[in-house]
Order: structure tokens, then sequence, then C-alpha cells
């Protein structure tokens, strides 16, 4: 799930609620730091680069 307001919100409720692990996916490094210290217990930054090797790869 991304990190912006309303996902962060989410994360909280599904931790309360007693979700076993939270991955957090953003493109904002500021955005992916506080999922952490909200409590995602991992966070991955993706790419907007469309120019990604990975995709080039798909196509």
């Amino acid at each position: 799930m991304g990190a912006g307001p309303i996902r962060l919100v989410t994360m909280l409720s599904a931790r309360a609620f007693g979700a076993p692990r939270i991955v957090v996916v953003d493109v904002d490094d500021h955005r992916l730091s506080v999922a952490k210290s909200l409590g995602a217990d991992d966070i991955v930054k993706v790419s907007t680069n469309i120019q990604d090797p990975m995709i080039s790869e798909l196509e």
C-alpha cells in the first residue's frame, strides 16, 4: 500500500486489528520514513522512471 495520509491511517488500523506483517510501497523517501516510524514492518521504494531496465524487459 502507498504511504499517503489515508494509507498511513489504514496501516495503523491494520496493525490495531492484528495484521501480522505490513509492507508499505511508495516513491517518496519521506513518506516511507514516516511509515517505518509508525510501525511498517518493511518499506519498498518504487521507481517512476519508465526507462527502468525491468520495465524494458517486460515490453
